[in-house]
């Protein structure tokens, strides 16, 4: 899977996260985990440990589990593979973190650039998979 590459690979690094873009996050993600980790955002599920410069560790609360979940951050930042992230879900990979890590990277952005998350980006996802569903459905029918 190739990730945005930026003009200037150094990082602030005073914080290894102010370079983090939506675009970087959503990249090679289905629409239906990107949607869940918006809905943990949302519904304020996230609860920061420890918010370093280099890492941030949180717990998200999710139904009666709890999921540890850590980024942490390099002295450079090309794209997301720069980053080491882990899940106690166990149901990410190097590649394809799971929705619990999406949730903790959409989190630092919206502390790091809130305008950087687009404007109703959640709310036409919806729309759109839940008119997906309806067209599948009918199909069945």
């Amino acid at each position: 899977m190739e990730m945005s590459k930026y003009s200037n690979s150094k990082i602030n690094k005073k914080d290894s996260f102010k370079s983090l873009t939506f675009k970087d996050i959503i990249r090679n993600h289905s629409k239906e985990k990107i949607l869940s980790a918006l809905d943990i955002l949302s519904q304020e599920r996230i609860k920061i440990e420890h918010n370093g410069k280099m890492e941030i560790r949180a717990k998200i609360v999710s139904g009666a589990e709890n999921f540890h979940v850590s980024i942490e951050g390099g002295s450079e930042y090309e794209d997301l593979s720069e980053y080491e992230q882990s899940c106690s879900c166990n149901k990410n990979s190097y590649y394809d973190p799971c929705e619990h890590i999406l949730a903790l990277y959409f989190s630092i952005l919206k502390k790091n650039n809130p305008k950087g998350m687009p404007k109703d980006y959640e709310k036409k996802l919806r729309e759109e998979l839940n008119s997906k569903k309806y067209s599948e459905f009918i199909g069945l029918l």
